[in-house]
């Protein structure tokens, strides 16, 4: 009977021809996995025609001409910066369709943000080249990253490559007067902070050991959180915005906040969670515990964030056609893949196990993706539906559209406003998600939203509707299996997606 040390340092490893067929069958599997997975996500990615969630708002801007709205909207979010990053689109809106080319850029500074999440691991762990490659795909295959279907995580992507790169010229001590300010722009997405302090520390621990050093990134992280409060300070949230994103202490101790958040990392990446937990079986020395410490304290420490605002990530969201919550994740995933390389350098002695726990590792990572994307996909094929659907329908009353929903969550007011804008191309209705009491919500609305560019920003009409229309949607999408799903995907045809029905016109 072997034992399980045994059977992964068998002798029999040592064999030159063995373990040459062992590595080139197990990168032959994975490569195909990933090939497959990276096709399916772009695919899906680059042909979905349309935007989602709050990427409505500022598409709706850029169609109407209108970049003052989504100006003053980060404006009021306290996000200076970003307003010139969909500038520089929307320069080019008239050439080429606005959606595709604010894809495109995503996807290319999410490669790039790819490929300094390998340098980060060759940086700190002892691996091939081959590994960078895999720790990059793996990076890149995080189901947070589909939520980049909608175009306003454009800044996220962005920004993120920002944080990254200015955070490795800073530890490598080049053009530090030149990156200390770009990192402070990248800070738009708050959560960038801690990943670029974390890094930093990171450093502390395995590159600048001396005393010198360290004093060094003690003092830029100091200027770092100085900029970081300081740019608060100067662009405050407000109007709409005043209490956005606002930090608590009570989450910050909050021992629950933590546990939940451990849970989604542990559960996403459970492969490497169970494969750290053999590394230290095999390797049971104060090297390994420590790399791997380090690693998952990373994780949390890049949770903060979120956590000080009580926005914790949901695992049931991955594979749903709504939701957003796995944007709570965009920093910890950057020390959730460095486990990898973390596992790698850890089984040194152990090559089976090692070329075992890649495969599994990567090709779980291509599974969940595919499951991510298909949530997405099934969410603008819904959007799809419902589009085709109204424009069957006899033309819709300047009213307020209170809209039920069965099959599918319900989706905010502008996102249905959006629907309404690509059916007619203009702005005469309400659309309401849901509302239990129509008559007051609108007078809320129009008590609320009193400017100009904040109804042109919410698709509202200029004035109060004095109707209501109840719409019933329902839809089975969200059952189908990713086959149905893929190919109506691909097709022309929206039809059979979406059934709707009007039940009447009331005075509101």
């Amino acid at each position: 009977m072997y034992s399980l040390k045994a059977l992964f340092f068998d002798k029999s490893w040592t064999n030159i021809k063995e373990k040459s067929f062992q590595i080139k069958l197990a990168a032959f599997s994975t490569n195909v996995a990933i090939a497959m997975t990276l096709a399916i996500g772009l695919v899906g990615f680059l042909t979905m025609g349309t935007d989602l969630w709050d990427g409505v708002i500022v598409s709706h801007a850029v169609s109407l001409e209108r970049p003052d709205v989504y100006h003053e909207w980060f404006g009021e979010a306290g996000l200076f910066f970003t307003p010139y990053i969909y500038d520089f689109i929307y320069l080019f809106h008239k050439a080429v369709n606005y959606e595709l080319i604010a894809k495109i850029f995503t996807v290319f500074f999410l490669i790039l943000s790819a490929r300094e999440a390998a340098k980060v691991a060759s940086k700190y762990f002892e691996i091939p080249r081959q590994m960078r490659f895999y720790t990059a795909i793996l990076f890149y295959l995080s189901p947070a990253w589909v939520l980049y279907y909608s175009n306003i995580y454009l800044m996220h992507s962005l920004t993120l490559f920002a944080t990254l790169i200015c955070t490795r010229y800073i530890i490598d001590r080049k053009a530090l007067a030149l990156c200390i300010p770009l990192l402070l722009l990248s800070f738009q997405q708050s959560s960038n902070a801690p990943l670029s302090i974390s890094l930093i520390l990171l450093s502390c621990v395995f590159h600048h050991t001396t005393a010198k050093d360290r004093i060094i990134n003690f003092g830029i992280i100091a200027v770092i959180t100085v900029g970081f409060f300081g740019l608060r300070k100067l662009f405050p949230t407000h109007g709409l915005y005043e209490t956005y994103n606002e930090i608590h202490f009570k989450n910050i101790v909050s021992i629950n906040n933590y546990l939940s958040l451990t849970k989604y990392f542990v559960l996403l990446y459970f492969p490497s969670f169970i494969a750290a937990g053999l590394a230290l079986y095999f390797q049971p020395n104060k090297k390994t515990l420590s790399v791997l410490s380090v690693v998952f304290l990373g994780i949390l420490f890049n949770g903060v964030a979120y956590i000080a605002v009580n926005k914790i990530p949901s695992l049931s969201e991955i594979g749903l056609m709504h939701g957003e919550s796995l944007r709570f994740t965009f920093t910890s995933t950057i020390f959730a893949i460095l486990l990898l390389p973390a596992i790698w350098q850890s089984l040194s002695e152990v090559p089976r196990l090692r070329f075992l726990t890649l495969t599994v590792i990567l090709i779980h990572a291509c599974v969940i993706n595919i499951y991510a994307h298909e949530g997405k996909m099934k969410e603008v094929l819904f959007q799809r539906g419902l589009v085709h659907e109204i424009k069957n329908l006899p033309p819709l009353p300047a009213c307020a559209i209170n809209i039920q929903s069965t099959g599918v969550g319900t989706l905010t007011n502008y996102e249905y406003g959006h629907i309404l804008y690509r059916v007619y191309g203009e702005t005469n209705q309400l659309p309401l998600g849901d509302s239990r009491d129509p008559a007051a919500d609108v007078k809320v609305l129009y008590e609320r939203f009193t400017k100009e560019s904040y109804k042109k920003k919410y698709f509202m009409p200029k004035q109060m509707p004095k109707c209501i229309v109840s719409m019933n949607v329902s839809t089975s999408v969200g059952t189908w299996g990713f086959g149905k799903t893929f190919t109506k995907y691909l097709s022309d045809d929206h039809s059979a997606i979406v059934a709707v029905s009007i039940s009447g016109t009331d005075p509101l």
